[in-house]
């Protein structure tokens, strides 16, 4: 899931999409997954 959220944010084999980058970094990060945690960090700055 993580690696779904990091091509979302990229746009790498997809369109960039930062509104399914943040759906899918939440999915994982509410399962504790800390570079999850760390992308909706830096997200939330832009």
């Amino acid at each position: 899931m993580f690696h779904l959220g990091w091509c979302y944010e990229s746009g790498q084999g997809v369109s960039h999409d930062y509104t399914q980058a943040i759906q899918w970094y939440r999915k994982i990060a509410a399962l504790g997954h800390i570079k999850a945690m760390n992308r909706l960090m830096l997200l939330g700055r832009n």
